[in-house]
């Protein structure tokens, strides 16, 4: 592969003093032969030794500063280069209107939070970053939220109950057996209309029941995509609150069906009305983004005024001091998640992001799991101004 050609300098006029030699080749060259005739005139005599390998140097150095490029730069640039970055490196800072850097207990942030944590949280720090991530990704699921039913609780009978029970059942065996029938009950065959209409309405609740289960992948499907980092969790919303509205309604008709089959067939559905009322009063399952598990971690997503997620905006936690404690960044989706938790207490949280303006938050921390904090932006009427 070839590289490309570097960059030539066409603004300036370099003046040929002889043929194709400039003012400066000129200057590299007869300062360096100068030398080394000063060198042979006055101290090639007394110490040879000495005196030659610097006649040769200098000769050569001269040279090769006026005829030798490197990269078609000549050896004058790549030395002014290397000493200056030896002596100049390159700095990057970043400053911050809301950092206060003179404070005097700035220097020993990390000492003051240390000594707050508790043995517990000191080990949570020195966990790898790998695993951080893969527990942050693993936690950010859509969780459908669910009525938790109360434990059944099952009462033993006591003694004396079990020892009536024993004294009837032995009276029951010891009962003379009665010869007589029992009179039956008249056997009712079904019409063949009735007939017809079973098969017709057990035909609807097999459909029924395969819309149902075509449904619930989709669900399962939803909540598999959800896990993938980068999804679009506004969209598998609105597909999982459409999702649960078509089983709510496929589950109503396929009690309505149960309830007709019941009365063709002359048995009494208990479990049709239970059925009819838990539908009736139920309501849509809401989805809601769990982003950790583990209390006092700061999270949350970062929205613009419209509602779209805004990503590379910086959120610093401050302490009771106005020390920062952490400092994020949002991510594509507007997601920001502190990898460690804060001891209890009352933090102010700022965000930056150039063209906005966010409100300061407080946030009082107890020990407790945090849901996730929704911001939004506002425009900077200052940056709006500056850009019209």
């Amino acid at each position: 592969m070839e590289g490309h050609e570097v960059p030539k300098n066409i603004s300036e006029f370099e003046f040929h003093l002889i043929g194709d030699m400039t003012v400066r080749q000129f200057a590299y060259l007869g300062t360096g032969l100068g030398s080394a005739y000063l060198l042979f005139v006055f101290l090639s005599s007394s110490a040879p030794l000495v005196a030659w390998p610097l006649i040769i140097i200098c000769a050569l150095a001269g040279a090769a500063y006026a005829f030798l490029p490197i990269s078609e730069r000549p050896l004058d640039h790549w030395t002014a280069s290397f000493f200056r970055a030896i002596y100049t490196p390159t700095q990057r800072s970043f400053k911050s209107p809301l950092l206060n850097l003179d404070t005097s207990n700035f220097n020993t942030r990390l000492a003051v939070y240390l000594a707050t944590l508790s043995p517990a949280n000191r080990s949570i720090i020195a966990t790898p970053k790998s695993a951080v991530v893969s527990k942050f990704i693993s936690q950010a699921v859509l969780s459908p939220v669910e009525e938790v039913k109360p434990p059944t609780v099952q009462v033993s009978p006591s003694p004396e109950t079990k020892a009536k029970t024993a004294k009837d059942q032995i009276a029951k065996e010891k009962a003379p057996i009665s010869t007589q029938p029992t009179p039956s009950q008249p056997e009712i065959l079904p019409s063949a209309k009735e007939l017809k209409d079973t098969v017709e309405l057990a035909k609807q609740a097999q459909l029924i029941q395969n819309k149902i289960a075509e449904v619930k992948k989709v669900i399962a499907l939803i909540k598999q995509k959800s896990v993938i980092p980068g999804a679009d969790m506004t969209a598998l919303n609105s597909e999982f609150q459409k999702a649960q509205t078509e089983l709510n309604r496929l589950n109503q008709q396929a009690a309505e069906i149960s309830h007709q089959l019941a009365i063709l067939s002359k048995t009494p559905n208990v479990s049709w009305q239970k059925k009819i009322d838990v539908t009736s009063k139920a309501k849509p399952a809401t989805i809601q983004l769990v982003l950790t598990t583990v209390p006092n971690i700061i999270n949350g997503i970062v929205t613009d005024s419209v509602g779209n997620y805004l990503e590379g905006v910086i959120v610093v936690t401050h302490d009771k001091q106005s020390l920062p404690v952490r400092a994020l960044k949002t991510n594509k989706l507007g997601q920001f998640l502190a990898a460690t938790p804060l001891s209890n207490g009352v933090y102010t949280i700022t965000l930056e992001k150039e063209g906005l303006l966010f409100d300061i938050l407080e946030v009082k921390l107890e020990g407790q799991v945090i849901p996730p904090i929704r911001v939004s932006a506002k425009k900077n009427p200052t940056a709006a101004g500056a850009t019209a």
